[in-house]
């Protein structure tokens, strides 16, 4: 399956501009700081946010981060195994030059608008 088909196929893959309907919004959340988000939609419209990172085990912050090379090409199951341990390597490590040069092309509006709301300092790779 190609990127285009991947992209299209599942929610999780698609780039969050596809999902914008208007051309501007009364706010935009950044998720490294998921707590200003909380906070205004408390004080906006009375919404709780329960982060339920601590009950689906998805988060990674309670992990030590392993620095090195070459995860990129680690099997899932390896990767599982390291978390298990409770190790993961940094989210760095995980891509290659030519891994980030993809993702820059195939989430260009996603990024593009991320700096725009944002600036690129929370990125990863600028």
């Amino acid at each position: 399956m190609g990127v285009e088909n991947t992209l299209k196929g599942g929610i999780h893959w698609r780039p969050q501009t596809d999902f914008l309907v208007y051309d501007t919004y009364d706010d935009y959340f950044c998720l490294e700081d998921f707590q200003t988000a909380v906070e205004t939609l408390k004080n906006k419209i009375n919404m709780s946010v329960i982060d339920a990172r601590p009950f689906t085990k998805h988060s990674v912050s309670e992990h030590n981060s392993s620095e090195g090379g070459g995860y990129s090409v680690l099997a899932p199951d390896k990767l599982h195994a390291m978390k298990l341990q409770g190790s993961l390597p940094a989210y760095r490590d995980l891509y290659t030059e030519e891994l980030v040069e993809i993702v820059r092309s195939v989430y260009r509006s996603d990024l593009d608008l991320y700096k725009d709301i944002f600036g690129d300092a929370a990125l990863m790779f600028r």
